[in-house]
C-alpha cells in the first residue's frame, strides 16, 4: 500500500526534533502507518514520537495503546467505555462515550487525536485518557498542544481511570509526556477533588491554578422545606416576578425527556440565545453551528439513556425562555440557557432555573449542579460550590520553558503590579461631592 505521509506530522516532528540535543543519528523511514521518525539513543525522551501511533506498550503488568483514530476507538473501546466510567471516581456526562464521540464528530476534523487506553494483564480496560492535539496559540504564542477531547465545551475534564487502579493515572501521564510531540499538554476543567491532581505533582514543569467554580444544591429535604431555607428578598423577587408572568397572560413550564424532540426544537434555542444578551455580547454557545452539530450528534447517540432534558418556559404560547440540562447519576445539571430579552422585566431565566430546581426535587434527585460560572443568581439557590482546576505541562525546551516563566510568574506579577498602581491612583484623585441623587443601577438583577 502506498504510504501516506502526513505534512502536519512531519512538521511536528521535525520540530520536536530541533528542540533535543542534536546528537545520535537521526534518519527518517516510510511505511504502512505513515511518517515515523527514530532517533537512535533515547527515542523516549521528552518531544519523542512513538514508532507506532497504535502500538501497546508493556509496563509492569499493564499494556498501553495510542489511538490516532475513532474508529479504532469506536472498534477498541465503545463497549467499554461507559462500563469503565461507571467505575471511576469522576464520573460525568461529559466523559462519556456518546458526549466526547459527538465533539469529535463537530470539532475533530483538522485535529489530531491521541488517546491512550491501558489495560491489565487480563485485558480488562482500566485507563483512559482522551486527548487529541493540535496548532493552538498559548497567549497568542504559536504552540503545538495536547488537551481533552471535549475542550471548552465541557464542565468536567479529566483521566477515566477504575478506582481500583489509581497508579494508573500516573502511567498514562508518563506515557503522554513521553510518547506524544507536544509543547504544552493543557488540561482544563479538572475536578479538584480528581486523583489525576496528585498524580500531576510528581512532574516535572507542571504548573496547576483554579480553573472555575461550580456552585450546586444537595438535594436531601422536600421542596418546601428548601424553599424556605432561602433568603426572604429572594423570595419576595420571586413572588413578584411570576406575579408579572401571570399579568402577561396564561404561562406554563414543559419539561421535555425525549431525545428527538429536543433535537427539533435546538434551531428554534439558537434563536432565542442569539437574540438574548449573550448573541448581543458574542458568546452565545449556538451561534457556532459546531455546537449545534455536537448537541445533535449527541442527543441520537443518547437516545436510549434519555440524559437530556430540555426546560421551556412559555408565556401567552410563546417559549421566553429555555434551559437545557443533563440527568446523570441522578444529578440534573444546567448546561445552558437563553431567553427573550423583550421579556426581561419578568426575569426568565431566574424562573426557569427556579423550576427546574423544584424538578430536581420533586423528581427525587440528589443534586442540581449549577456547572461551571460563579454567576450570582446560582448563588441565590446555594452557597456550595466545586473548584476545577487548570493543569499545563511544558516540554523541557526553550520554548516552553519560555512560555511558562511569561504565563505563571512575569503575567501574576504584571496583573498585580497594574492593580495597585490603580489603587495608588485612585487613593491620590480627590473626591469630589455629588449633588446628583444616587441612580438605582446596583439593584438591577439580569435573568
Amino acid at each position: 500500500m502506498k504510504p501516506i505521509i502526513d505534512p502536519y506530522t512531519i512538521d511536528s516532528h521535525l520540530q520536536s526534533y530541533s528542540d533535543r540535543q542534536p546528537f545520535g543519528f537521526l534518519h527518517f523511514c516510510l511505511n504502512k502507518e505513515g511518517f515515523e521518525m527514530i532517533q537512535s539513543g533515547n527515542t523516549r525522551g521528552a518531544g519523542a514520537v512513538p514508532e507506532n501511533p497504535c502500538r501497546q506498550e508493556q509496563q509492569p503488568g499493564i499494556r498501553l495503546k495510542h489511538y490516532e483514530h475513532f474508529d479504532l476507538v469506536d472498534i477498541d473501546l465503545k463497549g467499554e467505555w461507559n462500563g469503565l466510567l461507571a467505575q471511576s471516581d469522576g464520573s460525568s456526562i461529559f466523559l462519556t462515550y456518546e458526549w466526547l464521540r459527538s465533539w469529535w464528530h463537530a470539532y475533530g476534523n483538522d485535529n489530531k487525536l491521541c488517546t491512550v487506553s491501558a489495560r491489565d494483564p487480563e485485558g480488562k480496560l482500566i485507563g483512559i485518557a482522551p486527548l487529541y492535539r493540535h496548532r493552538s496559540r498559548y497567549y497568542k504564542i504559536p504552540a503545538a498542544e495536547v488537551t481533552f477531547i471535549g475542550d471548552k465545551a465541557s464542565d468536567r475534564q479529566t483521566f477515566i481511570v477504575h478506582r481500583d487502579h489509581p497508579e494508573v493515572y500516573g502511567m498514562l501521564l508518563s506515557e503522554i509526556t513521553s510518547g506524544i510531540a507536544y509543547d504544552i499538554v493543557r488540561l482544563e476543567q479538572v475536578p479538584a477533588e480528581s486523583p489525576l491532581i496528585a498524580a500531576i505533582k510528581n512532574l516535572p514543569n507542571c504548573e496547576t491554578e483554579i480553573d472555575t467554580t461550580l456552585p450546586y444544591v444537595e438535594i436531601g429535604s422536600g421542596w418546601e422545606d428548601f424553599r424556605k431555607s432561602l433568603s426572604s428578598k429572594f423570595k419576595r423577587d420571586l413572588k413578584h416576578k411570576y406575579n408579572v408572568l401571570k399579568k402577561a397572560g396564561p404561562w406554563s413550564v414543559a419539561c421535555i425527556t425525549d431525545a428527538e424532540t429536543i433535537s427539533n426544537h435546538l434551531d428554534h434555542l439558537a434563536a432565542i440565545e442569539t437574540e438574548s444578551r449573550k448573541g448581543q455580547r458574542d458568546y452565545a454557545l449556538f451561534a457556532d453551528r459546531r455546537a449545534l452539530a455536537l448537541h445533535r450528534k449527541f442527543l441520537a447517540l443518547s437516545r436510549p439513556h434519555q440524559w437530556a432534558a430540555l426546560f421551556l418556559l412559555t408565556s401567552n404560547d410563546i417559549v421566553i425562555s429555555y434551559l437545557l440540562a443533563f440527568n446523570f447519576n441522578n444529578t440534573l445539571c444546567a448546561y445552558n440557557m437563553g431567553y427573550l430579552p423583550d421579556f426581561y422585566r419578568m426575569s426568565p431565566g431566574k424562573l426557569v432555573l427556579n423550576e427546574a430546581v423544584r424538578y430536581a426535587f420533586d423528581n427525587r434527585l440528589t443534586e442540581f449542579d449549577f456547572l461551571r460560572g460563579n454567576s450570582y443568581i446560582k448563588t441565590l439557590w446555594c452557597q456550595k460550590a466545586r473548584r476545577n482546576h487548570r493543569i499545563v505541562v511544558f516540554r523541557p525546551s526553550l520554548k516552553a520553558s519560555m512560555l511558562r516563566y511569561l504565563v505563571f510568574q512575569a503575567r501574576p506579577f504584571l496583573k498585580h503590579y497594574c492593580e495597585y498602581a490603580l489603587k495608588m491612583i485612585a487613593r491620590a484623585k480627590p473626591s469630589q461631592p455629588s449633588n446628583t441623587l444616587k441612580n438605582d443601577s446596583g439593584n438591577k438583577r439580569h435573568p
